[in-house]
């Protein structure tokens, strides 16, 4: 019998999560153009599409503390007698620990705390263990949400545990039942998506296992063929392109070592989608061998590695808590690529199995890649057999609808709004108590009771909400408000618009003001969209509150040249928003080009928290400010040329660089 299912708690250093940022931040084009640099017909066929920006209804997780602090984090845990798995509802349900008990030792890379950075969908994210992302390309909005934990009984007696939530993007149901039973050397992992809608959504689903960086590791999947990103720090000259491993980036070089690797680098193995499984293996020299193995409908595997060279050395350390070392991420999805799209058909449900398991296996006996990946796919066959696996699979699909016996954690109140709505929205084995309804969804709860809506403080975009929207009365200045964001969310921005002239001739408010702003900006009116920020700014006054009014008006400032203004800008702001970290980067921009090299220095010598995975603000700022030094040092005018050697000669330095590659 699995000995506990259960919820307890950690002490760990954490990064606490201030508030959200107040504004709806709006999809970009629905597809994004990617290079072809060599792919084939079939690996071209769906490339980009649905991987536009978008997190609407979440809001930005763009605030948080700068330093961790040591607490009691939930946690689940679900153990037998040879392993133990330590879950964290709060943190989207990563799998933060899997714990070998008979070799005393840990099967994942571990953070030893949760730092937060800016690298996911909503901003906030943190390295290490198992993370299940679904929902829209690049991670998930749940990173760093509470969801639903439950504890249920299969038909032998055994205890499981079960994660799941309402995804309120793609409006489909996430859930992943977790299975250790008795004299198991493996987790399981049964994932469900159900997709109660009447249209069929794009979801992307990856499963993102953290594993300890090592030299002389070897990665390995079904197939040599692999599509792979040739990564550059100019996003515009990246591109994919089809390769065999190990030559996949240079000839006499082996890919499948992520350690010789000298940019950050992620290729896909095109495991054919006709095989009755598919797995990744990692082996050590020691003789470790990590593996995962699913259900052939999540066939593509993917290895991520930050590489061997200055700027992603510095990544690792700056998502390591407490002096981590580094770490690779071995992947597992359903499409060729994480910029290629799944399709969830309506009314339907998707499910999937996948195993973990550790062990001690003696690294292949051959330096050839091939017969290397041979011996690799005996040894996941022998550990994880392949019939052993579709036989839990239809077990453990079986069990999925079962209901729960415990509820062991809350998640969030969307859900429960969700069946106010329509009872029929959401799977009936799943519980979504009315008590998790919160002060963030009494807006919405009024709504459906026909009540005046007063707040403007959450979103809602999917159809039926904008239908429900529209048919409302009375029409409050936050109800128009809100309206417009769903309409324009839709690609209706001149009924958007509308919207918010309407708010506004009710009520002068910041954030129509700013929405207004936004699509005047999109129309390449600065101007306007300038006029409406500060209108918005001294509506507010000099509150925190401000924040995020002022960085787009910053940004605006300074993408539009306006470099005098925009420092000029910053420099009146009080001095509680001037230290704010996302200012201080955006006023870099613009001082680098005014001579405010004191406030250059200052910031040079400072540490950042929120810098973007590709972002290079810092490179530009610190390029212009040691080529003006080297300018006066020597009387002459800062040239192209001269930009150039510095770029050549003076590295930025160690702290700051956060580049993806060498280029």
């Amino acid at each position: 019998m699995a000995r506990r299912a259960e919820l307890t708690f950690i002490d760990l250093p954490v990064t606490d999560l201030l508030e959200e940022n107040p504004l709806p931040m709006f999809s970009s084009a629905r597809d994004r153009t990617f290079r072809d640099g060599g792919l084939l017909p079939v690996e071209r066929d769906g490339l980009g599409e649905n991987t536009g920006f978008r997190i609407l209804p979440y809001r930005l997780q763009d605030r948080y503390a700068p330093h961790a602090q040591r607490r009691a984090v939930s946690a689940a845990v679900l153990e037998n007698d040879r392993l133990r798995a330590a879950f964290l509802p709060e943190y989207g349900g990563r799998l933060y620990s899997l714990w070998d008990k008979r070799r005393e030792r840990e099967c994942l890379y571990i953070n030893p705390g949760i730092q937060l950075r800016n690298l996911a969908l909503r901003n906030a994210w943190f390295s290490g263990g198992v993370e299940w992302n679904f929902g829209h390309f690049g991670h998930t909005c749940l990173t760093c949400e509470k969801v639903f934990f439950a504890a249920c009984t299969d038909e032998s007696g055994e205890r499981f545990l079960r994660m799941y939530e309402f995804e309120r993007c793609k409006q489909v149901t996430f859930q992943v039942d977790f299975h250790l039973p008795e004299g198991a050397d493996a987790l399981t992992a049964h994932i469900s998506l159900y997709n109660r809608t009447h249209e069929a959504a794009p979801v992307f689903l990856w499963t993102n296992t953290a594993l300890p960086e090592e030299p002389g590791m070897h990665v390995y999947s079904g197939t040599r063929e692999v599509v792979a990103q040739r990564v550059s720090n100019d996003a515009g000259k990246s591109f994919f392109f089809h390769a065999q491993l190990p030559g996949v980036y240079r000839s006499g070089q082996d890919a499948s070592d992520p350690t010789v690797l000298t940019s950050s680098t992620e290729y896909f193995f095109q495991n054919p989608p006709t095989e009755e499984t598919a797995f990744e293996a990692v082996w050590y020299p020691d003789g470790r061998l990590f593996a995962e193995r699913s259900t052939q409908n999540m066939p593509y595997r993917k290895l991520f590695c930050w590489g061997n060279h200055r700027g992603g050395k510095h990544w690792q350390r700056y998502l390591a808590c407490g002096g981590a070392g580094g770490y690779v991420e071995a992947q597992a999805g359903t499409a060729r690529t994480q910029v290629h799209p799944t399709w969830l058909s309506a009314q339907s449900a998707l499910h999937i199995t996948q195993q973990f398991i550790l062990s001690d296996s003696p690294a292949p006996c051959s330096e050839d890649y091939g017969q290397a990946r041979a011996e690799a796919a005996s040894r996941v066959e022998a550990l994880l057999p392949k019939a052993d696996l579709i036989k839990m699979h239809e077990r453990c699909e079986a069990l999925s609808t079962q209901k729960a016996e415990a509820l062991l954690f809350h998640g969030s109140g969307w859900g429960a709004l969700e069946l106010r709505r329509d009872a029929a929205a959401l799977p009936e084995h799943l519980a979504f108590p009315d008590e998790t309804l919160s002060e963030k969804q009494e807006p919405w709860l009024g709504l459906l009771e026909g009540r005046a809506m007063n707040r403007c403080d959450s979103f809602m975009v999917a159809q039926p909400w904008l239908e429900r929207m529209e048919r409302a009365a009375p029409k409050t200045a936050a109800l128009w408000t809100q309206l417009g964001v769903a309409l324009c969310e839709q690609g209706r921005t001149e009924d958007a618009a509308r919207a918010w002239e309407q708010a506004l001739l009710l009520e002068r408010q910041p954030l129509a003001l700013r929405n207004l702003a936004w699509l005047a900006r999109r129309q390449g009116n600065d101007d306007l969209a300038l006029e409406s920020m500060r209108e918005a700014l001294g509506l507010l006054g000099e509150g925190n509150e401000s924040r995020p009014y002022a960085e787009e008006t910053l940004e605006l400032l300074t993408d539009a040249g306006r470099y005098e203004e925009a420092f000029a800008f910053y420099r009146q702001l009080p001095q509680s928003l001037r230290l704010g970290e996302r200012l201080r980067l955006l006023a870099m921009r613009s001082a680098c080009r005014v001579g405010e090299d004191a406030f250059l220095e200052a910031q040079f010598n400072g540490e950042f928290t929120t810098v973007r995975e590709g972002e290079l603000s810092l490179n530009e700022p610190w390029n212009l400010f040691r080529a003006g030094r080297r300018a006066k040092e020597s009387g002459m005018p800062i040239t192209d040329e001269l930009l150039r050697e510095t770029a050549a000669l003076e590295e930025i330095p160690e702290h700051l660089d956060f580049r993806m590659a060498l280029d």
